[in-house]
C-alpha cells in the first residue's frame, strides 16, 4: 500500500468520527447580524465576513473570548 493511499483511509477514517453538526449550525449566532454566508445586513455597523481571510477571523474570535476585544453596542 502506498503512503498516500494509507493516508486518504486513516484520513476518511478519522473523518467518520468527527460529529455530524454541519457549519450551518455553527455560524446560526453570527447570521443575524453578519448577514447569511457573512454578506452583510442593512446595519453598517456590523462588518461584512464573507471575503475575508480565515486567520483574520479567527483572531478576532480569540480576541473576543479572551476579552481582548468586545462588543460595544
Amino acid at each position: 500500500m502506498c503512503l498516500i493511499s494509507a493516508l486518504s483511509r486513516a484520513t476518511s477514517a478519522a473523518a467518520d468520527d468527527l460529529p455530524t453538526s454541519g457549519m450551518a449550525e455553527r455560524v446560526q449566532a453570527c447570521t443575524p447580524c453578519h448577514g447569511v454566508e457573512g454578506r452583510g445586513t442593512n446595519d453598517p455597523y456590523f462588518p461584512r465576513l464573507a471575503g475575508k481571510p480565515s486567520g483574520y477571523l479567527y483572531n478576532q474570535l480569540l480576541a473576543f473570548r479572551s476579552g481582548r476585544r468586545k462588543y460595544r453596542r
